[in-house]
């Protein structure tokens, strides 16, 4: 009988410890890769709101698992930005002439940032991805 009860108990304790390690894991977050196959950046509005997902360290990692943009953010998300890393990866900032146009992205504070999550500059972009830290 007690041995029963240890083994019930062992088994509770081993079947709640991954979601309390995952939880812990959650704080350190970038990309979240949702059920439906969105990958939101800590910028998302939905980023919070996404319980069960799939982390990834970038948002281009996420996009090459399959992931996708999150279609056409509110018009108050993109407010303040910056830099949008578009669906096709690409980094625009407010100098490029598709940053108006761009409307499927992810809002980013850098081309720094947008960089380090797996994006690239337009072609044609003058200077090197190292130059740009803004």
């Amino acid at each position: 009988m007690h041995l029963s009860i240890l083994l019930i108990t062992s088994t509770l304790l081993a079947a709640t410890a991954p979601a309390a390690t995952q939880n812990a894991a959650n704080t350190e977050v970038q990309v979240k890769k949702s059920r439906s196959g969105y990958c939101h950046y800590t910028s998302s509005e939905y980023f919070a709101k996404t319980y069960r997902f799939e982390a990834f360290p970038t948002l281009a990692a996420c996009m090459n698992s399959g992931g996708k943009i999150p279609p056409g953010p509110t018009e108050d998300y993109g407010k303040d930005t910056k830099v949008k890393f578009s669906s096709s990866m690409i980094c625009h900032n407010e100098s490029s002439e598709w940053f108006q146009q761009t409307k499927n992205y992810v809002k980013m504070n850098s081309i720094k940032e947008c960089l380090a999550q797996g994006g690239r500059l337009p072609l044609g972009h003058k200077g090197n991805q190292e130059q740009h830290k803004d």
